[in-house]
Formats: C-alpha cells, sequence, structure tokens
C-alpha cells in the first residue's frame, strides 16, 4: 500500500521517507491515508518507461531528447521493479508518498 498524503498545489509532490512507526501514527491521527497500490498505476508505470525506451531509439531526436527519454525510462521501470517486489513481498505498506 501507499501512504499519501495531498500538500500544496497538484503538481507539488515528493517522496518522504520515514519510519513505518511514524507513518502509522500519522494513519491513525488521519494525517494521511493509506491507498491500495492499484494494477493500473504499475501497468502505468512500465508502460511509460517501455515507450520511452522505444522513443530513445529514434535517431532524428537531439542526443539530449534520446539522453532524457533514456533517463526517464530507467526511472520508470526501476520504480516499477521496486513496487512489485515490495507488493509481492508484502513490504509496500511502509511506502510513503507524499503528495
Amino acid at each position: 500500500m501507499i501512504i499519501s498524503r495531498r500538500i500544496g498545489s497538484r503538481d507539488n509532490h515528493r517522496t518522504v521517507d520515514v519510519g513505518a512507526a511514524k507513518l502509522e501514527n500519522l494513519v491513525r491521527t488521519g494525517a494521511l491515508k493509506q491507498e491500495p497500490m492499484r494494477a493500473e498505476e504499475l501497468d502505468g508505470l512500465k508502460q511509460s518507461g517501455m515507450r520511452r525506451l522505444c522513443d530513445a531509439q529514434r535517431e532524428d531526436l537531439s542526443f539530449d531528447s534520446r539522453f532524457d527519454l533514456t533517463y526517464n525510462a530507467a526511472h520508470a521501470l526501476a520504480l516499477y521493479a521496486l513496487m512489485v517486489t515490495k507488493t509481492s513481498s508484502g513490504v509496500l505498506s511502509t511506502t510513503s508518498v507524499v503528495r
């Protein structure tokens, strides 16, 4: 599960690294809302990474664009792999995403 909290504008989001006990306390007090990881979110990460990786192979794009696409593909696919691993091991409930 992902624990999230909206802070500021819609575009303002960040990951916060806090201990599981602190997260549980924030959920208990209502400061954070616990949300289950949805399969659509995982699929979206994987598809985004794969599309960017394919686009990065286009030789008509500048080197900088290709680098950005490759970097962002690696990030999306690494996050996907992390989430899949944590979901299958049941550890995802300690991951916090603050929005």
